[in-house]
């Protein structure tokens, strides 16, 4: 039995907490033996976990510097004693490898599911510098493992595994849907209010659709610290009514069965899970050609690819889709293969308890 503690910031519902719930709720529990440290707070997932009998512990961890805290985990995993220790995104990866080490756990795995180009001199010198003390990172995407090799982060193994897409609870419509498109079409950006998600690029696309679908409406469905310029950005280019925020929605693939397009226009992402979802349910993505992004939407085949920030070409392929229903259906059928057949959750786990095996020398 080898006994693996997952790592993470929170249990709130986001795409990194989405797949540690994939990965520890499908691992073979003949075998492996989960267990879920959250630094920060808890949230919905905790129940979930809970549920498949996975304990949970939240740390509590308040200001941005805590010493304190890295002596409670460090006290957590010297009483769990696991024989591997699994941290997700930069706050656990920097306080969970590091108490790691200093509770003396043997073998030590980062999760790095984004491209993260904004992170500055002193968080890369802390990846770096920890870097050393992992026995393996593991990039979602091989746009991500290319990042980190270029930012400089050595490893004796970087292992890509690509995320996975659980299709419980995401009924998939039939193709021929897809191409039915009426004077009002739906069009839907899923995703956490921040910079990157470049809503200001989808909302001026947004200008230019309206202009030949006046009854076209767009839902940005999530919530973050971007929600106030782009409220003001709403206001400003006149598209009050035709854009709705409702917040964080919890029943995203009823937005998505209601949704004629999917649009993403991040400037960077690691794998996309609501263009993962989109791809399943039968909406056809248009989407920047971010790092990342690109792993998963082949232009022309699996979606559309524009330029990052170009918001004109972003309208013009939103238009040129919602005006060619064959081209609708076709990569719609194509997406929806790719997905089942190569980001399944039994590929992911698969994959993980392998890199286990080889890491514990089980």
């Amino acid at each position: 039995m080898i006994s693996v503690c997952m790592v993470i910031a929170t249990l709130e519902p986001g795409g990194a907490e989405k797949q540690l719930v994939l990965l520890a709720t499908h691992l073979d529990r003949a075998r492996f033996e989960p267990s879920v440290m959250a630094i920060t707070r808890g949230g919905p997932y905790q129940a979930v976990l809970e549920q498949h009998g996975i304990p949970c512990e939240v740390i509590g961890k308040g200001r941005s510097v805590s010493p304190s805290c890295l002596l409670r985990m460090v006290r957590v995993l010297k009483r769990r004693h696991p024989d591997v220790v699994q941290t997700w995104l930069f706050t656990a990866n920097a306080y969970g490898r590091a108490a790691a080490r200093l509770a003396g756990v043997k073998r030590v795995i980062a999760d790095e599911l984004c491209v993260d180009e904004w992170k500055g001199p002193v968080r890369l010198g802390v990846d770096r510098v920890l870097a050393h003390f992992s026995d393996s990172i593991v990039a979602n995407s091989s746009s991500v493992a290319r990042w980190l090799r270029s930012a400089g982060i050595r490893v004796p193994l970087i292992e890509t595994i690509p995320s996975a897409f659980d299709p419980a609870g995401f009924p998939a419509r039939a193709l021929g849907a897809c191409a039915e498109v009426g004077p009002a079409p739906r069009l839907a950006a899923v995703g956490r209010l921040y910079p990157q998600k470049r809503y200001d690029v989808i909302l001026r696309a947004m200008v230019r659709v309206a202009a030949v679908f006046p009854e076209a409406r767009l839902t940005i469905a999530g919530e973050g610290p971007a929600r106030p310029g782009l409220e003001h950005l709403i206001a400003r280019l006149g598209l009050q009514g035709r854009v709705l925020m409702p917040g964080r929605v919890e029943d995203v693939p009823a937005l998505l069965a209601e949704s004629d397009v999917l649009l993403l226009a991040s400037d960077y992402e690691g794998l996309p899970n609501c263009v993962m979802e989109a791809m399943y349910v039968g909406v056809p993505v248009v989407a920047t050609d971010a790092p990342g992004t690109v792993d998963l939407v082949r232009d022309g085949e699996t979606g559309v690819l524009v330029p990052r920030g170009d918001s004109r070409a972003f309208a013009e392929a939103v238009l040129s889709l919602l005006g060619d229903p064959e081209r609708r259906r076709s990569l719609a059928e194509r997406a929806r293969a790719h997905v089942v057949e190569s980001l399944s959750v039994e590929r992911m786990v698969r994959a993980y308890e392998e890199l286990y095996c080889r890491l514990a020398g089980a």
